[in-house]
């Protein structure tokens, strides 16, 4: 929460340590790299994801770590995006189902 809160302030964060989040309804957003917008009627195209992760990295590990995965948000693979682009640093998405679909409950099984 602190690296978002810092990130929709526009203030560059200090990562420590891995971060980890979750959207298990899936998100529509504007699209890659793009700051939320605060008035949705003027968005012109909206890009739905499934449910996802999010994985944030430290500081010193981040930017060379997450340079050459995917940035396509329409393939349903992992893919990283920028939130802020003044903090400039990346978070890695991580898609556990299609867009559309729900997370469907699951009871362990145990061992005999």
């Amino acid at each position: 929460m602190k690296f978002l809160m810092s990130v929709i302030a526009g203030k560059q964060p200090k990562i420590d340590k891995v971060g980890l989040s979750y959207m298990l309804l899936g998100e529509a957003r504007e699209g890659q790299n793009i700051p939320p917008t605060k008035d949705p009627s003027q968005v012109k195209q909206w890009f739905y994801t499934g449910p996802h992760i999010m994985i944030v990295l430290p500081d010193d590990a981040e930017k060379s770590a997450l340079r050459n995965i995917n940035q396509e948000l329409t393939t349903n693979m992992p893919y990283t995006t920028i939130i802020n682009k003044e903090a400039g640093l990346p978070i890695w998405v991580i898609p556990v189902a299609r867009s559309g679909e729900r997370i469907e409950p699951h009871t362990p099984v145990e061992k005999q």
